[in-house]
């Protein structure tokens, strides 16, 4: 094969040209008809314009032209590039290019499947190609083209847009083999096709010149996409007397590509014989934002090459006022990044988005959050739909476990209705009072100061909480009987326990702040968020529409939904997929209160009672009393003789509620989950590093 191998400007890697080759060999007209093919398939390496727009097109810009001698205006020719050059300078006259002969260009949106005629079937000159009958509201040879008459017989025609290449189309297929799509093309008198990629790299997909003695032919060739999207795209045409045709058709899969004059009842195969389809209007766009650039879907407008993605609009690239030409050379309407507005201008950082304002387009910040990465790379903004603007944040899911958003800003939770310790939930009435506990984390606690407490009784700020007497060793360095300090690091099984709970034990944490990202503090243990009270990333309370918590394989995707059983939606059913009930109230809820799918209650689930209580389904009533130790604070757990939150951890192997608050008694061994004494902890370490020691003495005494 020829150096057409490499159309694209690109190189090929040995695989893919070792498929041309294949292909070039067993599907070549050589061997099938005994012809010589032109132009090698083609392969499109470069990126496309935008990406694929899942959605239907709106048709090709057609820019037509009539003439009188166009055997003058278009002659033979063995260059393959000049046909397609002659009809743009024909179609884009400069001044020096005037005089008679030119009728008016008209432009016009092609709405209809790709089959045209001037529809002349009498004698022997018959403008019918290899479809019939394809679109309603033609007649059976083709639709009409807009100009020609029998006083001017010629026509050169030009069609642009974008070609929206499905993802079907482009890549490897299952077995790892490229994708063949194969374009065909029935022509009286003459045709070429152009694809270009992002980088305005041309790829000439086929091109068939006029060719004295022979009106009609019959082309196809192999294009290969690496990718999907919009890719511009150029057809020209030209008829040079009397009869005028043309149709585009496409083909997916294996074909032997032709080129041979259509001669009618040679019993030839046919395009439509051959299985391809003429090509719909839905397959084109003509913006990249996949609108029709004019208000009225018939109109268009072509701009010379020239200018195609260039800055600025209007006249200075022939198009009119707020308009630019775009990358298919097809006027567009200035609302894009790199034309935005009345002066068609580019946008740039700070404001790289072309947005509507109440109908005028201008530059911002952002219309998405995407968006934002523009400006702020990494940064992880969020769009303010209402000013247009990158923010911390938008709404308290938008900042990190421990902040709430205020004023687009993400501040830490320190007050009583929504406190840190608490996942920015509300402080609960066995701890009413949220007070800074240093690092920047805020928590709920008994007591801000001695005051606050009973008489004969002190504030112990680390433990947060009234005591008769504040613990001797009672700090993370000095923790428990021994006054040991709690361990930074895992020893043995155990994970790190760096906090000193009650002077008494050592624990992974003391608030949820003290845990990591989708992971609470439960009784002194770090636990994932994957409850009602903390769920998700933040690990916030779910409530109103979606009280109850989705778990996940990890917390992160942890979800707040309508209902999770049947037993949610009072009377109806949930649906497993959607999470949400069929059952629904007649009429909205009067504020502070839910619909449970059948009326309006207090509530229906414990996220809609305060902090430390629970929802008492019977009446659909809140009360004070807690279902779990997840309702509960850090450093609380859930009583089952009082069904309050208490000061105190867990005991271990009793379940979501504790027998009492007490801080772990006769404890069979160790294990994970459970509170460790300071002094164990002690011991432990000090056994551990012995038995390090040992050992190292030991490998050193080996030979």
């Amino acid at each position: 094969m020829t150096s057409c191998l490499f159309e694209s400007g690109r190189s090929v890697r040995p695989g893919w040209a070792f498929f041309f080759l294949f292909l070039a060999a067993l599907f070549s007209p050589a061997a099938a008809r005994g012809q010589a093919q032109p132009l090698d398939p083609v392969l499109i390496t470069g990126d496309p314009v935008a990406p694929y727009i899942p959605m239907e097109g709106t048709g090709l810009c057609a820019a037509y032209r009539p003439l009188r001698d166009a055997d003058l205006r278009f002659p033979p020719a063995a260059d393959r590039t000049r046909f397609p050059t002659d009809v743009n300078r024909f179609l884009d006259p400069t001044p020096q290019m005037g005089g008679p002969g030119f009728g008016p260009r008209v432009d016009r949106t092609l709405r209809t499947r790709f089959d045209l005629s001037n529809n002349i079937t009498t004698g022997d000159t018959r403008s019918i190609g290899d479809f019939t009958m394809a679109d309603v509201g033609c007649v059976d040879s083709g639709c009409p083209f807009p100009v020609g008459d029998t006083m001017m017989p010629g026509i050169g025609a030009r069609f642009r847009g974008f070609l929206n290449v499905p993802p079907a189309w482009a890549g490897p297929d299952e077995q790892g083999r490229p994708r063949t799509i194969h374009f065909g093309f029935y022509a009286d008198d003459a045709v070429a096709m152009s694809i270009f990629d992002k980088s305005k790299v041309s790829s000439l997909v086929v091109s068939r010149g006029p060719r004295t003695g022979t009106a009609q032919w019959r082309v196809t060739n192999t294009v290969i996409f690496r990718k999907p999207g919009l890719y511009p795209i150029e057809i020209t045409y030209a008829q040079i007397d009397i009869a005028a045709a043309l149709e585009v058709a496409v083909l997916v899969g294996p074909f032997a590509d032709i080129e041979e004059p259509a001669r009618m009842g040679a019993g030839q195969i046919t395009l439509r014989d051959a299985r391809f389809q003429l090509v719909a209007p839905t397959l084109f766009f003509q913006t990249v934002l996949g609108v029709h650039p004019f208000r009225n879907v018939t109109q268009c407008q072509q701009c010379p090459r020239d200018f195609a993605g260039a800055p600025g609009g209007g006249d200075l690239v022939g198009c009119p006022d707020e308009y630019f030409c775009n990358e298919a050379a097809v006027c567009a309407p200035c609302r894009e990044g790199l034309h935005c507005g009345a002066r068609c201008m580019p946008c740039q950082p700070p404001r790289p988005v072309c947005a509507d304002i109440n109908g005028v387009h201008q530059c911002v910040q952002c219309v998405e959050d995407a968006d934002c990465e523009l400006t702020y790379p990494g940064g992880n903004r969020k769009c303010d739909k209402r000013t247009y603007t990158c923010e911390e944040c938008n709404v308290d899911a938008d900042c990190p476990k421990g902040k709430r958003c205020e004023q687009n800003k993400c501040v830490p939770c320190a007050s009583d209705t929504q406190c840190a310790g608490s996942s920015c939930t509300c402080c609960p009435p066995s701890a009413p009072r949220c007070i800074d506990a240093g690092d920047g984390q805020f928590v709920c606690s008994q007591c801000r100061a001695d005051s606050d407490c009973p008489r004969g009784q002190v504030c112990d700020l680390q433990n947060r909480r009234c005591v008769e007497k504040v613990a001797e060793c009672n700090t993370n360095d000095r923790c428990g009987a021994s006054c040991a300090p709690c361990p930074r690091e895992q020893i043995g099984d155990s994970p790190p326990r760096p906090f000193c709970l009650e002077g008494k034990v050592c624990v992974q944490c003391r608030s949820d702040l003290d845990c990591g990202p989708g992971r609470y503090c439960l009784s002194g243990d770090c636990v994932p968020c994957t409850t009602d009270r903390r769920c998700g990333p933040t690990c916030r309370s779910c409530g109103g529409d979606t009280p109850f918590c989705k778990p996940a394989a990890a917390a992160e995707a942890a979800t707040c939904v309508r209902c999770l059983t049947d037993a949610h939606c009072a009377g109806g059913v949930c649906d497993p997929e959607t999470n949400t009930c069929t059952s629904r109230c007649e009429m909205d809820c009067p504020r502070g209160t839910f619909c449970d799918g059948q009326r309006c209650v207090e509530c229906y689930a414990n996220t809609h009672c305060p902090c430390g209580g629970s929802c008492l389904l019977s009446v659909h009533q809140c009360s004070d009393e807690c279902e779990s130790t997840s309702d509960c604070l850090a450093t609380q757990c859930c009583s089952k003789i009082t069904r309050r939150c208490e000061p105190g951890r867990c005991k271990p192997g009793v379940g979501v509620l504790c027998c009492d608050a007490s801080l772990g008694k006769a404890r069979d061994g160790l294990s994970l989950g459970q509170a460790v004494p300071a002094g164990t902890l002690l011991a432990l370490a000090l056994l551990l590093l012995s038995s390090r020691l040992l050992l190292g003495r030991r490998s050193r005494r080996q030979p």
